[in-house]
């Protein structure tokens, strides 16, 4: 028996898809039927994960992607959208499952079968590439991160980071006090999810904000140091090919 969650804040339409899931097959059993992100993180903290979980992306209280972010389900994913003018391109570019309001009884039935004969490809996605999706989605950058820290999530907001550092194969947020707190991202995601303008690639190790920055100072080989606020131990370069967009980077 394939145990199904709906997270779906309308209640006529999580009746509708559960009638829908139940005409598809009797090897279905919906358990539970939930209409908030709050719920949802309640609910998975206190219940056997279900085989497979369906998400109104949109919900009453924030974004269901928080839930993922915050419960880390055991659950094949299909995410539920009414952003049709971009959710193809966000959810195709990052191997996510989806399906457009109004669900359509066919569409669920694809996305099903996909799910009894693919199940290894509902794997939970990553964090990065949940964020990539609702970048394109609100075309806006990422204002903060959720970082696990033992048994405790701590919020830090995109403005009181300093730099980005990637060391030894994990990356770093550096915050304003110097402090290194670990998060799931690579620099590559990095440059597609914080804002251009303020943030900028030095090098192959690091991400600078400009709101750090005290100063800069000339290098041997025409190169550039950054000297970023309570960082004085690290000495961060400027490639050479990066110089020059640097600068301009600085005075834009």
């Amino acid at each position: 028996m394939v145990r199904v969650v709906i997270v779906e804040d309308e209640p006529l339409s999580a009746d509708r898809l559960e009638r829908m899931i139940l005409r598809y097959g009797k090897n279905f059993n919906v358990v539970a039927k939930l209409d908030s992100v709050a719920s949802a993180i309640n609910w998975l903290s206190n219940n056997q994960h279900p085989d497979l979980l369906l998400l109104d992306i949109q919900l009453g209280d924030g974004l269901s992607f928080e839930i993922i972010e915050k419960s880390s389900p055991k659950s094949n994913l299909i995410f539920i959208t009414a952003y049709s003018e971009y959710a193809v391109k966000a959810f195709t570019v990052n191997s996510l499952h989806y399906l457009l309001k109004p669900i359509d009884f066919d569409e669920l039935s694809s996305a099903l079968d996909r799910y009894l004969t693919k199940n290894s490809d509902f794997n939970l996605p990553t964090v990065a590439s949940l964020d990539k999706a609702l970048l394109s989605l609100t075309k806006s950058f990422k204002k903060r991160f959720s970082i696990r820290i033992a048994d405790k999530i701590i919020i830090l907001p995109i403005d009181s980071i300093a730099a980005f550092e990637s060391l030894d194969g994990d990356t770093y947020a550096i915050n304003l006090d110097g402090k290194h707190l670990n998060i799931d991202y690579t620099l590559e995601d990095l440059q597609d999810l914080i804002d251009p303008s303020l943030f900028f690639r030095v090098n192959r190790k690091y991400i600078v904000s400009l709101n750090a920055i005290e100063s800069t100072t000339v290098w041997s080989g025409s190169r550039l140091k950054v000297n970023i606020k309570n960082m004085t131990s690290h000495e961060i370069l400027v490639s050479r090919e990066r110089v020059s967009d640097f600068r301009a980077w600085l005075e834009s």
